[in-house]
This record gives C-alpha cells, structure tokens and sequence, in this order.
C-alpha cells in the first residue's frame, strides 16, 4: 500500500517515473484551493488517490472485496483508475503552476524598484521567461525519456517478438497479393494474425481479444479444424464470407484468459485447407472444403 500512495502522490502511477515538478504544483494548488475554499478540488483528487491506493494495492481475495467496495467492479483495473488521477490532478497542478508565477511576478516587480534602472516589465518577462523554461524541461524531457524508455520494447517489431515473430510478420506481408480486397480472414486474435487488418488492410474475423464473438465465429473459434465432419463450419465460413485462414498457432501470446477458447486451429492440416504462402511454422491457407 505504501508503494501505491507513493505512486499517486507521486504522479508515478503503475511504475511511471516520479514527477518531482507536477507533484510540487499539485499539492501547492491543492493548499490554495483549500484556502480559497475551492476544496472539492481537492476532495476529488484525494478521492482518485484512495481508490488508485486500494486499487494498486490490494490482492485478491478478501481484499479484492474491499477493493470492490470502494472501486466497482469496472475500476478494479489499476490503469483506469491511473487516468482518473491525472484527471482530478491536472485542475489542481493548474493553479499551482499559476500561483508559483503570480508570486514570480510579484517578486520581479519589487526586484525592479530596488533596481530603478531596470524596467519592471523586463524583470517580469525575464523572470517568467526562466521559470517557464525550467517547467517544461523538469516535468517533460525525464519524464517523456523515461516513458518512451519504458514503452519501446513492446513496439519494437524483432525476429523473436512474442506477438509478432519474423517469419509471421513475412506471411503478413504476402497478405495484400495473394488475400482480395473486401475479403474476410479467420484469425485468431490472441496471435499476431488480428495484425492483417492493419498491416495488410484486409478485413478479420476478430481484431482484438476483447472482441465479442457472434455465433459464427464461435464455431470456428472451436471448430475450424473440424470442417470436413461438422457442417456447421462451412455455415459460418459462407455467412461470414471468410475463406482464408491466417494459422499462427492457437497459443496465447498475449497471457490472458480473453485469448483463450481457440481449439479449432489446433490441426488445420486437412486437404480442406490449401496452404497459399508459409514461412517457419507461419501459414497462410486457403478454404477449398467449402
């Protein structure tokens, strides 16, 4: 838990980097909206904080219950709850950074008159000059390095990527010559194949795990490799108008419950099948049993 408080108060949610600067203008703002009585600012944000806390924090189990409790089951995800904090801190960060340069302005102007040789706006706009420098470079250039740090390994296309290995990504690239525009590609989204609709541009049977299948597609989710003795397969395949298969295995690359439930490309090696490009284990298969 305490990590969790450390990461809202922070501003360094689910293992971001620690925003010094942003931090400091928030809890500065957050003591001017007290004083201005501006405090549901303030309420919202410690609010956001202690549902990211219990939500960061807690295991499942009786935990999970409290977490619940407090959360909703839609919030039990850590990384929306993250968004809500950046949403009730940004209000806050706002009048901070606002009164930090308000006090900047009135410091300046007496600066000035102790220097009578210096016009009071050339202090003013030297002296915001400088801070907003220092602003922008202290709460962007580490954190926006570190981030881009962080993320860059899961989008870097390499030959042993798990999503999306070289010799898949090779079949994707034959996709656009050999798959017509308008046709419709069985995949199984738990696998690089749901990447056709983006790499290829041709349309797919389910382009992400999160997808909500209709009755066809359930039954070749469990039951393409069956087409040869269960007519029903042949059914979806023709409503669906999906006569191509991209068969990149029936693992589950991504390691979630959503991408499980895809038996049917476990043995797609019927005459049914004709196989149009294949590199590695990567194949790209025609429908002809239908």
């Amino acid at each position: 838990m305490a990590q969790g408080f450390g990461e809202w108060l922070g501003n360094a949610p689910v293992g971001h980097a620690f925003a010094l600067v942003v931090s400091f203008a928030v809890l500065w703002g957050g003591w001017k909206a007290w004083t201005l009585h501006r405090r549901v600012l303030v309420l919202w944000w410690a609010a956001t904080g202690v549902m990211y806390v219990f939500t960061a924090s807690f295991d499942p189990g009786l935990q999970q219950v409290i977490r619940e409790i407090l959360t909703g089951g839609f919030y039990t995800d850590q990384y929306r709850v993250a968004a809500l904090t950046a949403i009730t801190a940004v209000p806050l960060a706002i009048l901070g950074l606002v009164s930090c340069f308000d006090a900047v302005t009135t410091w300046s102007t007496k600066i000035a008159v102790l220097l009578d040789w210096i016009r009071p706006a050339a202090v003013k706009a030297l002296a915001l000059t400088i801070l907003a420098i220092l602003t922008v470079g202290l709460t962007q250039i580490h954190v926006v390095q570190a981030t881009a740090g962080k993320v860059t390994p899961f989008f870097r296309n390499t030959g042993d990527a798990e999503i999306l290995t070289g010799d898949e990504r090779a079949v994707l690239e034959k996709v656009g010559d050999l798959v017509p525009q308008g046709a419709t590609i069985i995949v199984n989204p738990g696998t690089g194949a749901a990447f056709a609709y983006a790499l290829a541009d041709r349309r797919v049977t389910e382009s992400a795990i999160l997808n909500i299948p209709t009755e066809q597609e359930q039954v070749l989710r469990r039951s393409l490799d069956d087409i040869d003795s269960m007519p029903a397969v042949c059914q979806a395949v023709r409503s669906l108008q999906a006569y191509y298969v991209l068969d990149f295995g029936n693992g589950n690359t991504l390691n979630t419950t959503f991408a499980n439930g895809y038996e049917g490309f476990e043995d797609l090696t019927s005459s049914d099948f004709q196989t149009l490009y294949q590199m590695g284990s990567a194949r790209l298969l025609r429908i002809e049993g239908c």
